[in-house]
């Protein structure tokens, strides 16, 4: 997921996955 934060410095990671991919949360937690 690290190319999503360079792909999207402009957001912060929090609201950038929460924004784009709610879904990630299930993998954050996993990773």
């Amino acid at each position: 997921f690290v190319h999503l934060f360079r792909e999207l410095p402009k957001r912060s990671p929090s609201d950038d996955l929460t924004d784009l991919m709610p879904w990630n949360v299930e993998i954050s937690e996993a990773e």
